[in-house]
């Protein structure tokens, strides 16, 4: 008996497969900049002409007075810097949290009421699971997908719930396009 296996790449992996590229060659590319940036610098120290250097001071921005003339044999006495003043803090506010909506139990769509999407309906339960699975790839969390079975023998791939038949509606139109076509919407 041949096996086969299915690669299932959702759009949220392309997505971050793509960034990560973009970040990669954003990287390589600073690199070349700065090796090139270094290899001019170092054939101007080469040729004996003056380069530009650059130095970044550790303590905070002073400002410095010019000493006056004063007549010889009377000490000098340097002025003391005026520091600059310092920007003023900013007051953060933490976001206040608001509690879940509690989560009332019915008979349709697996123990909470709303909008479900059936995806599929199954003879056995390894094969729900591999829809389950496939739906979870589509970039679902876990605890939407449920697999419910039936006194028939069959078992429920649902997805949900959702607060409203729109919501529903689109993800029925996301689902079926994604290679399930028989996706339908259970619920009120």
């Amino acid at each position: 008996m041949a096996r086969y296996y299915q690669l299932v790449v959702s759009g949220r992996q392309i997505v971050v497969f793509a960034l990560a590229l973009a970040a990669v060659l954003v990287v390589v590319f600073t690199l070349g900049v700065g090796v090139g940036l270094m290899e001019r610098e170092h054939r101007r120290q080469a040729e004996g002409q003056p380069t530009l250097q650059v130095a970044f001071a550790a303590t905070p921005a002073t400002t410095v007075v010019p000493l006056p003339p004063t007549p010889l044999g009377e000490p000098v006495v340097p002025p003391t810097p005026t520091p600059e003043p310092s920007p003023t803090p900013i007051a953060v506010v933490p976001p206040t949290l608001t509690p879940a909506p509690a989560k009332v139990t019915s008979r349709e769509g697996g123990g909470v009421r709303g909008v479900w999407v059936q995806v599929a309906a199954l003879r056995s339960r390894s094969d729900a699971e591999g829809v389950r699975h496939r739906v979870l790839a589509l970039g679902f969390r876990p605890e939407q997908v449920r697999v419910l079975p039936l006194a028939s023998g069959k078992y429920r791939v649902r997805l949900g719930p959702f607060p409203d038949r729109e919501s529903g509606l689109r993800v029925v139109a996301r689902v079926q396009r994604e290679g399930f076509p028989e996706a339908f919407l259970v619920g009120p």
